[in-house]
This record gives structure tokens, sequence and C-alpha cells, in this order.
């Protein structure tokens, strides 16, 4: 019977791995050494930014300014200037990052008019930096400032407004799911879809070129079973396994990094699973494409890890890329676990939330797994076997 025959090549396989210390060294040690090193490598949150100040004003409240900056573990004061024209040098020995030029009427201003002007000069040879180095100082003085403001406003109430000045206006942000801002919370669960993408592939991408490259394939030929049994006898152990790596990454990134987790624990399974279909009927085609594990593990780490990290929305947003390439992130399994994983990790939401990303992933698993079994033979070819 049809169903009588996949699970002797699933033991098969299951036993395979388990005498191949590189297969485990791959399914244990890889995973972890990747969330351990991207994790703590990959960080959109810039600290201890040098910065270099050239207060012209010389006053309490230019020195209150100054000092509040530095005391923030967003920014050091590195250096201070008599001169504007200082911080260029200052760039140009990377001794800085950025310059606050505190013009001289800064006290004057901020008295009479009840804001003040504070001139920010940053280095835009990182163009993504310089943008959060910017942010990061407009609304750090922004918010000082504010405050500042708040401490006199009593005392000059009735003399602004007699005077028409336009009042401070202080905008107070809330944040969702993320109230820190943490960019951890945002990169650990990319990094769970793109190790299981890229392993899963990897896992099954050779597991049928193995068998050409040993001689082994003409065994299995010869035996009275179907394609879609081979494929399934091989595909279910690695399934078992990286859905246990796929469980023990999460709890890396929940309780080793911290990531909030307020959705369904059963919810993210059952789409990791789905994902994990995916991923793994990837690696089956491409088995079914090459002749040797070398050219299998190449092309599968070509063709998940690259597009998963450039194309899924894992850093950039889809929204900023060329629309030709918005339509092939569509495509990519990744892409729809991103907004899953997220979904359920930060903002609790539930299967009927995601449903359409399941469906996606659902609809990708089984054309690549059908892809496979139409590419896979079971007739030896000319060439020696060759599926």
């Amino acid at each position: 019977m049809m169903g009588s025959r996949i699970p002797p090549l699933a033991r098969k396989e299951f036993k395979h791995i388990l005498r191949d210390p590189r297969s485990l060294w791959i399914i244990f040690m890889l995973p972890n050494v990747m969330m351990f090193l991207f994790g703590y490598a990959i960080d959109l949150d810039l600290k201890d930014v040098r910065l270099g100040v050239c207060d012209l004003s010389r006053t309490p409240q230019s020195r209150e300014l100054v000092a509040a900056i530095d005391a923030s573990s967003y920014f050091s004061v590195v250096a201070r200037c008599e001169n504007p024209e200082e911080t260029e040098r200052l760039f140009e020995r990377r001794v800085i990052r950025a310059g606050v030029i505190i013009p001289r009427d800064f006290a004057r201003e901020l008295e009479r008019e009840r804001r003040a002007t504070v001139g920010i000069v940053i280095d835009g040879s990182d163009a993504n930096s310089a943008s959060i180095v910017q942010n990061y100082l407009e609304a750090f003085i922004a918010t000082h400032s504010a405050g500042a403001g708040g401490a006199g406003e009593g005392r000059a109430a009735a003399g602004a407004q007699g005077a028409g000045a336009a009042p401070l206006i202080a905008a107070r942000p809330v944040v969702f799911y993320n109230r820190t801002l943490d960019s951890t919370n945002f990169i650990v669960p990319g990094l769970v879809a793109i190790v299981m993408m890229m392993l899963g592939a990897l896992l099954t991408s050779v597991t049928i070129a193995r068998e050409k490259e040993t001689g082994t394939m003409e065994q299995i030929l010869v035996s009275p079973i179907r394609p879609f049994e081979v494929i399934a006898g091989k595909t279910l152990p690695y399934l078992v396994l990286a859905f246990s790596i796929a469980m023990m990454i999460v709890a890396v990134g929940h309780f080793w990094f911290k990531v909030p987790f307020t959705g369904s624990a059963a919810a993210l399974m059952l789409y990791c699973l789905l994902y994990l279909f995916t991923a793994l009927a990837l690696g089956i085609l491409i088995s079914t494409l090459v002749s040797t594990q070398q050219v299998a593990m190449m092309l599968s780490l070509m063709l998940t890890l690259l597009p998963t990290i450039m194309l899924s929305g894992f850093i950039f947003p889809i929204a900023s890329i060329p629309r030709v390439l918005q339509l092939v992130s569509l495509v990519l399994p990744a892409t729809h676990f991103l907004v899953i994983i997220r979904g359920v990790m930060l903002k609790g939401s539930t299967l009927p939330d995601l449903w359409m990303h399941g469906a996606a992933l659902v609809g990708i698993g089984l054309i690549l797994m059908i892809l496979a079994v139409k590419r896979f033979s079971l007739k030896l070819g000319a060439k020696g076997g060759r599926a």
C-alpha cells in the first residue's frame, strides 16, 4: 500500500541524519550561531553617537542644553569648538558624526520668542545612519526645549499671549506594540524567518542529490515506489527536525533577546509548519534539478538568503522598493511569514487576522511541491539514473 512505503523511507532518512555528524552540526548549531551573530550584529539603534558642540552663546541656557545632550545615552560630546568651521576638520578626521552649533542669540531668542534655532551638522557619508542621527537630535532637542519652555511658560504667559506669540506645541506620541522602539523586537523575528527558510531549503536540497551522488538512487528506482512517496518520505523527517529547530530559535528570541510574545503559541506553531513546508518544498525542488550536493547547497543559499533579506521586508520596507520587485516579493514565502511572526509575537494577532498570508504560504508550498514531484522521475535516464 502507498501509506506503508513512506515510513520506511522516513526512518531511513532519520538514520542517515543521525549517523552524519555534519548534518547534526548544521541542524543544531547553525541556527543558534546565526541567531546570536545576527541578533547582536544587526542593530538599527544608534547609541553613544560622537558629537561636537560649538557653543557661541555661552549662557546658562546653552550650557544646560549641552549638558542634557551629553547626559543622554544616545549622544556623547567628544569635542568642543570655538568656531563652526572647525567641525569640518573633525568630520574629516572621523572624530565626530554630528555637530551641534548653538548661535550667539540662543538665550535671547529663547526668552523673547519662547523658541530658538539650533544648527545641526551631520556626516552624510552613511545616509541611513545620518538620517537616524538627525531624527534623534531633532527629537531630543525639541523635547528638551519643550520641557525647558514649560518651566517659564507660567511667568510669561500673559505677556506672550498679549504679544500674539505662538505658544509651544508639544507632541505626545503613543507607540503601540513596541513602546521602547527597540530594533531588536523588529530584527529578531525576521531572523527567525531567514534561518528557517535557509535551513529548511538547505537540508532538503541535498537529499535526492545525495542519492544520485552516492549511487544509491538506483536502489530506490528499482523498488515499486512512486515519486510522491519518495518526496514525502524524504521530507517528513526534515519537517519534524526543522519544526523543533524553529521552536528552539523562537524560544531563544523570546527568552534571551527579550522579544515580547503576546499572541497564541498554537497559532505561531501552525504557521511555522506551513512556512517550513514551503522551505522544504523549495529544497526538494532544487534537489531534483541538480546532480551534486555542492551545487544543491549553493543554489539553495542563493535562492533563499539574498531574496529573503533584500525583498521580504526584513530590513527595507516593501513599499520603498520598485514596483516590479514588489510583485516579486509577493511570491517569497518569507514576505508573508514576516507579517505572521511579527503580528503574533508583537501584536497578538490571531489565526483569522493572518489567514490571507497563511493561504499564500499554502499556495506557494503546494506549487513548489507539485513542481518537485513532476520533476522527479522514477525512470533511469540515459546517463546513469539521473532523475
